[in-house]
């Protein structure tokens, strides 16, 4: 996994599972809004990390208030309605009503279907 964000670089985990990110700060760009794609589609019960969700969402409402244009969840599975109803609960409603479920096919009617990478 190689994952890049504004030169933050998530590339794998330590043999305690604690996970390694990098940043390459000459990658950073200063933006005043952003438009989040998540692939939900392979989302297991497994994979879910409360308390990693509730500090997220409390980063982005403390620190990046009003940074979300939009956030498109694709192919959210069923176990994902459970997980919304508690996520949506530390957000501004004004960010939940940014948020869209979509289909992978509908990417092209919110953002250029070249500019989201999924593996």
């Amino acid at each position: 996994i190689n994952a890049e964000y504004m030169g933050l670089i998530f590339s794998g985990y330590t043999e305690n599972r604690v996970p390694v990110f990098s940043f390459r700060p000459h990658l950073h760009f200063k933006t005043e809004s952003m438009v989040l794609v998540t692939d939900l589609s392979r989302l297991k019960h497994s994979n879910i990390d409360m308390a990693s969700l509730k500090f997220l969402a409390e980063v982005f409402r403390d620190y990046y208030p009003e940074t979300l244009a939009l956030a498109l969840a694709v192919d959210a599975p069923w176990i994902f309605n459970a997980v919304w109803n508690l996520l949506k609960g530390w957000l501004d409603p004004v960010t939940v009503s940014k948020v869209r479920f979509i289909k992978k096919s509908e990417i092209g009617k919110h953002v250029p279907v070249s500019a989201v990478k999924f593996n």
